[in-house]
């Protein structure tokens, strides 16, 4: 059954000005849990948390039950607001900010599997095991505490299963099809459900990231995870990464936004889609590992022989951290692919024209997208075989620079740089 982290909000105006607000608890870290898990709390720099209890309510086969009560009376934030409650085998890398009030934490049991609700309240009077559902019918006959401040329910997608937060003034997350929550983050002002790759101690990339609505986060997938510290950048913002046949060849194409102390791409590839081999090493093109700019890579595998193939990318930083993309797969195709022709004039002022040569007609979608990876922009046209030229409002951009991106109905995908005045 799925493990799961997450990020209350506060809930109630009267108790945003007090700030109490979970900021992340990782429940499914890779390999073993035990020793990894924590929990992140925000509230006013350096504060007690007096008569403040984290529960933790079973929702699987609508049971209700008290799965654990953690007091946090005894805790106090940081100087930064933050709390870090760890588990007490090893410390998680990187190291939290010298303002984080850390403590050490035995999670016995460890924080529980499967739907649940999670609820930071007040003056709490029971137990754990406690039933808060005796009739099992989806909603809370018992609340033994004050106030609840906040309140989010979580679900592994039992159909059985009972979600409890909206009881308590809260929010009941949707279940995400196919994907498998390893963690919630939250990331200027927005909640993430957060699938991550990474090693004990850490450090944890973020691999795929969904907001509460079912959006997937190109920007929230930028991160690593770090608890007790401002969320940070991974070294490299992978904006795009496509393949295509090219005679006897495949060609690879892939566009990183931006790269801070970049190392190398490993190209791995597959005819299973299981196991890959690594075929070739591309070297960053950043100066020294790091670069602010969109720049544009590829790879050629001339050793083509299947009907298909599976393409990753393992991207490895200066200091051995590494990350791998998207799976993409390479059918044996026509050679002809969609290419941008012509971006004019650039720099735009409030349009720009961009010319696509395409080789049959096809739907695509074109975007604008900072190269922090935030969609700006995006318009869907249908262009016929030849060259089209589409016109794109610009005049609501900031001055700057920007990514122009297009994507047609198969996935494919081009890149080009644009400049606003």
């Amino acid at each position: 059954m799925r493990k799961i982290c997450l990020l209350v909000t506060v809930l109630f105006s009267s108790i945003l000005t007090k700030a109490q607000v979970i900021r992340s608890i990782f429940f499914n870290p890779p390999g073993t849990d035990d020793g990894q898990e924590y929990v992140e709390i925000f509230h006013t720099p350096s504060t007690p948390l007096t008569n403040i209890w984290l529960l933790e309510i079973e929702g699987d086969g609508g049971n209700g039950n008290i799965n654990s009560a953690i007091n946090l009376s005894t805790y106090s934030t940081g100087a930064n607001g933050l709390l870090l409650i760890r588990d007490n085998v090893s410390v998680i890398s990187p190291a939290p900010s010298a303002q984080t009030n850390v403590v050490v934490f035995n999670f016995t049991p460890d924080l529980q599997n499967g739907t649940n609700t999670f609820a930071l309240v007040t003056n709490f009077t029971g137990t754990v095991g406690d039933d808060l559902d005796a009739d099992n019918d989806g909603v809370l006959n018992l609340t033994p505490w004050t106030t609840a401040l906040s309140a989010v329910s979580v679900s592994d997608g039992v159909a059985t299963d009972d979600q409890y937060a909206d009881d308590l003034g809260g929010i009941n997350l949707p279940d995400i099809a196919s994907f498998g929550a390893e963690g919630f983050v939250l990331y200027f002002g927005n909640y993430y459900a957060v699938d991550v790759n990474g090693a004990s101690p850490g450090p944890y990339a973020v691999d795929a990231a969904w907001d509460a609505g079912g959006t997937r986060s190109t920007a929230a997938e930028l991160l690593n995870l770090t608890p007790g510290s401002t969320l940070s950048p991974l070294p490299v913002s992978l904006l795009s990464f496509s393949g295509y046949k090219d005679g006897g060849n495949i060609i690879l194409r892939w566009t990183t936004a931006s790269e801070s102390n970049s190392r190398d791409f490993a190209v791995q590839r597959s005819i299973d889609g299981v196991n890959y081999t690594t075929i070739g090493i591309v070297n960053t093109l950043a100066a020294g590992g790091n670069s602010n700019s969109a720049i544009l890579y590829s790879y050629t595998d001339n050793l083509v022989s299947n009907a298909k193939y599976y393409y990753r990318l393992l991207q490895t930083d200066l200091n051995n951290s590494s990350k791998y993309s998207n799976i993409i797969i390479v059918k044996a195709a026509k050679g002809l692919i969609m290419t941008i022709e012509a971006l004019y004039p650039n720099p735009a002022n409030n349009h720009i024209n961009v010319s696509i040569y395409m080789p049959v007609r096809k739907k695509v979608n074109i975007s604008v997208i900072s190269f922090t990876g935030e969609l700006l922009h995006s318009q869907a046209a249908v262009v016929e075989s030849g060259i089209n030229t589409i016109q794109i409002n610009t005049s609501k951009l900031a001055t700057g620079s920007y990514l122009l991106k297009i994507v047609d109905e198969t996935g494919f995908s081009v890149v080009n740089k644009m400049i606003k005045n």
